[in-house]
């Protein structure tokens, strides 16, 4: 059984990569095996979804859907932890579904039988993810990974070389790079644009050239 911080963790993996992805299957197929793990579902239910997400991703509306998702997604990331008034617009539009899905997933589901009999089943999450669905799941994990702990919106940032949305280590200010390689890349390439490495350059041949000489 996760504890609160690896549940964190889990939450936090299914909006960074949703926000990371490159296209619409990508997405999808990482949205489904996350929330699996989030949720804990079983494996067969991740293999009985597969198929379906998959041709549904690669449709036109599933291209589309990914698209808007992406942006939304985006749009509250960047400004996550400002308070501004888009922010919070944002984040009603997140928690009015996450409200929604709460009223639905606990609400029992009549089965008919062959007989013509009625049975009542009980509706749960994994009962109800679909392609349809997706919306959902996303605005669960940013909802339930902020109501875990106020300050977790601190440790959404973008990597301010690569454009990857991460979650730091630490809620300190001060976090601009998903890695030591992104800030070494940024901070030479400051160098290169401001001309302090071609001083650079040019102070240390001087300084060899007179080394020599004496």
């Amino acid at each position: 059984m996760a504890n609160a911080k690896q549940k964190d963790e889990l939450l936090g993996k299914l909006i960074m990569d949703f926000a990371n992805s490159q296209n619409s299957t990508e997405a999808l197929t990482g949205l489904v095996k996350n929330t699996q793990r989030t949720l804990g579902f079983s494996k067969k239910w991740v293999d009985s979804h597969m198929v379906e997400i998959l041709k549904w991703s690669q449709s036109e509306g599933g291209t589309v859907w990914y698209s808007v998702a992406k942006e939304r997604l985006a749009n509250f990331l960047n400004q996550a932890s400002e308070p501004s008034l888009f922010r919070m617009l944002s984040l009603k539009a997140y928690v009015l579904d996450y409200n929604h899905a709460l009223n639905i997933w606990p609400a029992p589901e009549v089965i008919v039988a062959k007989d013509g009999t009625l049975s009542v089943r009980e509706r749960t999450p994994e009962r109800y993810f679909d392609a349809s669905n997706c919306d959902y799941f996303i605005a669960h994990a940013v909802v339930s990974f902020l109501l875990s702990n106020k300050d977790n919106v601190r440790l959404i940032h973008k990597c301010r070389w690569c454009g990857r949305y991460f979650l730091a280590k630490t809620k300190r200010l001060g976090v601009f790079f998903c890695s030591k390689k992104c800030r070494l890349t940024w901070h030479n390439n400051a160098r290169i644009q401001s001309g302090k490495a071609k001083e650079y350059k040019k102070r240390k041949r001087r300084e060899g050239a007179r080394e020599t000489y004496y």
